[in-house]
C-alpha cells in the first residue's frame, strides 16, 4: 500500500543498517524519493535514495558533526546545521554548497526548512 511520501510501505526493509553510526537528524525530501541524514559523529550529510536505500550523494564541509537536516519546500536545497557553528545549504541535484552561514556561538541543534525569496535565503 502506497502512502503520501511517495514510497510503498512494502518496499521498506525491515532492518536497513546505514553504517552511520550515532544518527543526529533525518528528513524525506518534500517528494519523499530521498532520504537525508545527519550523523551525529560525522561531518558529512548522506542522501539516499529510498527506492534502492542507496547513498547517491554526500554533501561534505562541515567539520564537526551535522545535528540537523532540512529540505527546502521545493526540494533542491539542502540546510545543514552542525556543531562546528555554521549552516551550510548545498543543492541537492549537484552537492554544490551554495552558502556557509557562520557566526553563531554554539553548535547548530535545529534548522528548519529553507525558502528561497527574492531577497535570499530565509530559514
Amino acid at each position: 500500500m502506497g502512502n503520501n511520501l511517495g514510497f510503498a510501505q512494502e518496499n521498506l526493509p525491515p532492518v536497513c543498517t546505514l553504517g552511520f553510526g550515532d544518527v543526529a537528524s533525518v528528513v524525506f525530501s518534500p517528494d519523499g524519493r530521498d532520504l537525508a541524514v545527519g550523523p551525529w559523529g560525522g561531518s558529512s550529510v548522506q542522501l539516499i535514495d529510498t527506492s534502492s536505500w542507496q547513498v547517491i550523494r554526500t554533501f561534505e564541509g562541515h567539520t564537526d558533526g551535522a545535528t540537523s537536516v532540512a529540505f527546502s519546500p521545493d526540494g533542491q536545497l539542502l540546510a545543514s546545521g552542525s556543531r562546528d557553528e555554521t549552516i551550510k545549504l548545498c543543492e541537492v541535484a549537484t552537492g554544490r554548497e551554495v552558502r556557509t552561514l557562520k557566526g553563531h556561538t554554539g553548535g547548530v541543534n535545529s534548522v528548519g526548512a529553507c525558502l528561497i525569496t527574492e531577497v535570499g535565503v530565509v530559514l
